[in-house]
């Protein structure tokens, strides 16, 4: 559960006994006369104790309980959990706010959970009846008709402003294990419907394609404590806290288990202890995870604990007790009725209808705003429909484009000083001291930082009749720096998203037609819409390679300004282009494409958003390989993030390329990142790691047939990379990638090398070859000559002894001894037996001393076996 509050008291140390039993009985505060007297009744049978000692205990117990609010909410937060420190006393587990800024407006699909009117635990919307909460909020069971659910509010006890609805049932997840907290979700159904009412909206749940990046950002949000032994927060906090390694989380509870269901999150001073026991973890617009439980000491070093949505026993429960279609965000959404329009003209809307609106501003910013008149009387305007309020912490990436003070449209931050904006929105061009920027700042008027306009590019292509291209690039005086700024990763040209995909759009736009703009920023979820489909709604000709499209009946593009960001797995993939005038009807919002070609290309010749090189490094080469080359720490278990890891030789000789002529050197930007080997004569296979995000194309290069780093062979370009679609940056599984070259590989001393059957293997004990280019020594810089170690492969029980064993997968093979470690080979690099490739070198320990087996991926898992032969043939 969430967090169980502590208590300042010189009671007598009853022990976990006791504790546990007044967990159980003081579960619902307006039983506490009942309760009161069966608990002093226990208490006498339980333990030989004297009448003095009992009626001290009650006192205590009466003393706890003289805030009844206090109480409900408690005893719905996790039970009492021990774990020793490093001092041997015992931690226990609690929840409340830490880190977090008061909510100066409702989240609108954030919910208080109440019994008798207190509120016991955080829950959100996901459907128009159903909302979700921890399991351990109902455990045990509380009586449905004292639940209610209370939203739209920012203060807790706000019932007079707030909407209150009435519990109908609540399911808690079958296989729910209160020890463990394994399936630590609910699915609470009311009475009526959340879509009576305008204050309140859906937060959509993640799709199982969704990428989930060690380090993100994710917001959670409640009336938790916000220090231990406080009370209740009264009005709504949030904080904006990282996810953090699996790996990583298990190592810090350690001996505690954390269950494969679960998702760690928080740093020190900003901890998960920030929200209420069941409320939301929320990432790029959908929620990723549910509040479970956490560490006393909240903004410790321990991670918070939440239930992992992502999970697929967790989605099959929410889905089949909530009436969500079971593929709802992955297939394609069913439009209704189409609404019937004609098309007669693209219309670049001007200050002519300024006249419905309140002020210059708008009418300044409805000039930018591209709608299509659908042969109606409707007035032009773009406007967020379905959309909500947003705090700029969720979107950091969101900036304002201001010509002469006056918001135009939205933009997006890319880099450290460059911008992503429309091209109709600077065209005609502008002077650039015109421009600015508002940033970090979620207000459209006020806060934040204002940046200088310094240069304006306008795709040279752009066409400002069909609004081809529609993109400019936007450079400033300075750097993109402060509170709530940061830039957005951009797609890989040739990127796309199936049709039904869910993506994010954000910005100022029109909330109602005449209106005014927002003050503050709105997003809505819209899917993705097919191509195809997208082409026959506007009609034959209008939508062209360079566009992409989006949106659903009632949710609409609109929501977003022109030039702001469409956002999907934390990557912008469109640019909000134009759409129809009446938003939120039948056919979908329109933008430029980014992962076309022709504009990824743009983006990249202009801006330089290529590579950023740590600076003060003499040996750039070693600072690139370390950012691929995934070691962890013994002991301590750090996560295996691809930053400032180290691996190195270790037992290991100089090789004869003659000797390993599959070995190649994967480069980036000329510089080496990782092994790889050649398995075909255009195709090499590395690690999924080493090339995720999957990189601008133009940056990939191999070297083959040649032993030295730096020098001889031969150097062919990359035309394609197809990591394989099940890897996870957070567990590492299917770490692996496929290279397709432009030229053939051929030459002296290079030579495929041999790929084994699905299912096959060899024995434990085993001998096997490892190649690379890794450190030598830490610090160090890598060898110019080839490296080559011998090592013994290792089962898959021996390496799960070694490591904790949820991390070691199916999908994984384990080698090493001592002395001689697998740091031997690069990230990528190929483990071989007998001629045939067994494994790619994926992460393992970083003092590279060969106590702990190393990880590769298994070429013969049959998901990795049919992944190479259906996309390379061999």
């Amino acid at each position: 559960m969430g967090r169980k509050r502590n208590s300042q008291s010189s009671c007598p140390n009853t022990g976990p006994r006791y504790t546990a039993t007044l967990d159980l009985y003081f579960s619902h505060p307006t039983d506490f006369t009942h309760q009161f007297s069966v608990v002093f009744s226990r208490i006498m049978v339980l333990y030989r104790m004297g009448p003095a000692m009992v009626l001290l205990l009650a006192l205590c117990v009466a003393g706890v309980w003289s805030d009844e609010a206090q109480d409900a909410y408690a005893a719905r937060q996790r039970r009492v959990v021990t774990v020793p420190n490093n001092g041997g006393h015992q931690k226990k587990f609690s929840g409340r706010i830490v880190g977090g800024t008061e909510e100066l407006e409702p989240l609108p699909y954030l919910l208080s959970l109440r019994d008798s009117g207190f509120h016991i635990c955080g829950a959100s919307i996901i459907s128009g009846k159903h909302a979700l909460t921890a399991a351990h909020c109902q455990s045990p069971p509380s009586n449905t008709s004292r639940l209610t659910l209370l939203g739209g509010v920012t203060k807790r006890t706000d019932d007079e402003n707030g909407i209150v609805l009435q519990v109908e049932r609540v399911v808690t997840h079958p296989d729910f294990v209160a020890k463990t907290y394994l399936n630590d979700v609910a699915i609470i159904t009311i009475t009526t419907s959340f879509l009576d009412h305008p204050r309140l909206s859906i937060m959509p749940i993640i799709s199982t394609n969704y990428k989930l990046l060690v380090n993100s950002i994710a917001l959670t949000s409640g009336w938790g404590l916000t220090a231990k032994d406080s009370t209740l927060a009264a009005r709504l906090l949030s904080v904006r806290i990282p996810v953090v390694s699996y790996r990583y989380c298990v190592s810090k509870w350690h001996p505690v288990h954390i269950v494969w269901t679960s998702i760690c999150a928080g740093q020190e001073g900003r901890d998960s202890c920030n929200g209420d026991s069941g409320g939301p973890l929320v990432q790029n617009g959908v929620q990723i995870g549910i509040v479970s439980w956490g560490a006393d000491r909240c903004g410790s070093e321990y991670p918070g604990i939440y239930t992992y949505i992502g999970n697929r026993n967790i989605r099959k429960f929410i889905f089949e007790n909530s009436g969500l279609p079971y593929r709802r965000q992955e297939d394609c959404i069913t439009f209704g009725s189409q609404y019937e329009l004609t098309m007669k003209a693209f219309i670049l809307l001007s200050l002519f209808v300024a006249g419905a609106l309140a002020g210059y501003e708008e009418s300044v910013w409805l000039s930018k705003q591209v709608r299509i008149d659908a042969g109606t009387s409707a007035e032009y305007s773009g406007r967020i429909v379905g959309g909500s309020a947003v705090p700029i912490s969720q979107f950091p990436y969101q900036l304002s484009l201001r010509q002469n003070g006056n918001h135009i449209c939205g933009a997006s931050v890319i880099s450290s000083n460059w911008a992503l904006s429309a091209a109709h929105c600077t065209f005609p061009m502008p002077s650039a001291n015109a421009i600015t920027f508002r940033g970090g700042s979620s207000s459209r008027t006020t806060g934040g930082v204002i940046f200088q306009a310094a240069q304006i590019i306008n795709h040279p292509q752009y066409n400002n009749n069909n609004l081809n291209n529609d993109v400019c690039v936007i450079r400033i005086t300075t750097s993109f720096v402060g509170t709530n700024i940061a830039p957005i990763r951009l797609v890989s040209s040739g990127t796309s998203f199936a049709a039904g995909t869910n993506s994010v759009v954000s910005g100022w736009g029109l909330t109602s037609p005449g209106g005014s703009l927002p003050v503050d920023l709105r997003a809505v979820n819209i899917p993705v819409v097919a191509q195809a489909t997208c082409s026959s709604q506007w009609g034959t000709g209008r939508i062209t390679a360079a566009m992409v499209c989006a949106g659903a009946p009632g949710r609409d593009s609109c929501n977003g300004d022109s030039g702001g960001p469409l956002v999907t797995g934390g990557q912008q993939f469109g640019i909000v282009s134009w759409g129809a005038v009446q938003c939120g009807g039948s056919l979908p919002g329109v933008y430029a494409n980014i992962g076309n070609a022709g504009i990824r290309s743009f983006i990249s010749q202009n801006t330089g958003v290529v590579l950023i090189f740590a600076s003060g490094r003499s040996d750039v080469g070693s600072e690139i390989w370390r950012e691929y080359n995934t070691r962890l720490p013994k002991g301590s278990f750090r996560p295996p993030e691809t930053s400032r890891k180290s691996a190195r030789i270790v037992g290991g000789r100089d090789a004869a390329i003659e000797n390993f002529p599959y070995q190649l050197s994967l480069r980036r930007s000329g510089v080496h990142a990782c092994g790889a080997s050649v398995i075909a004569l255009r195709w090499a296979l590395s690690a999924a790691h080493c090339t995720y995000p999957v990189p601008q194309i133009n940056e990939m290069s191999l070297r083959a047939g040649s032993g030295n780093r730096l020098s001889g062979g031969t150097i062919t370009p990359v035309t394609q990379i197809i990591n394989h679609p099940r890897f996870s940056e957070y567990t590492i599984e299917y770490d692996v990638c496929l290279l397709q070259t432009q030229t053939e590989l051929v030459g002296q001393f290079i030579w495929p090398v041999t790929l084994p059957p699905a299912t096959s293997g060899f024995a434990p004990g085993t001998m096997a070859n490892i190649t690379g280019w890794g450190l030598q020594s830490v610090p160090g810089s890598l060898p110019v000559q080839l490296q080559y170690v011998s090592v013994l492969l290792v089962s898959t029980e021996e390496c799960r002894n070694s490591w904790p064993a949820e991390w070691i997968m199916e999908d994984m093979l384990c080698a090493g001894q001592t002395g001689r470690d697998t740091c031997g080979g690069d990230s990528g690099g190929p483990l071989v037996i007998n001629g045939y490739q067994m494994g790619i070198a994926s992460w393992g320990v970083s003092d590279c001393s060969g106590s702990m087996p190393s990880v590769f991926a298994n070429t013969a898992h049959p998901a990795i076996r049919s992944f190479i032969q259906e996309h390379s043939g061999v």
